[in-house]
């Protein structure tokens, strides 16, 4: 089944607190659970013969698409299954579904957090 996926990066460059890498929990305590997505950048965006996130992860650390450049998938990665419209934080072990901001809005928010 292929499916359009959308990958997000922290951005190095414009992550002043260091939160590349860092698991969710970091991100509750630094920003009380809002993921700011002015510090992402999208990577990848493509049709890919996936399901779940689970698939996504293992193609991007052992075989990356054709033409992608970025780096291995890891934690703090956004992954968004455009037709479904469902996004999921890479964390520590395995990945937590997340509302993500789209352009208007100003940062990723777990559903515990969604008002």
């Amino acid at each position: 089944m292929y499916m359009r996926v959308k990958i997000y990066q922290v951005d190095h460059v414009v992550d002043q607190h260091h939160m590349m890498f860092r698991c969710f929990a970091a991100f509750e305590k630094q920003y009380g659970g809002r993921i700011p997505a002015e510090i992402y950048t999208l990577v990848f965006d493509g049709e890919l013969e996936v399901s779940c996130p689970e698939q996504v992860f293992v193609m991007f650390n052992t075989n990356h698409p054709a033409g992608y450049t970025g780096r291995s998938l890891s934690m703090s990665d956004v992954v968004e299954f455009v037709d479904e419209g469902v996004f999921y934080f890479c964390d520590m072990i395995g990945f937590k579904k997340v509302r993500f901001a789209h352009e208007s809005e100003k940062g990723v928010c777990c559903d515990d957090c969604m008002e």
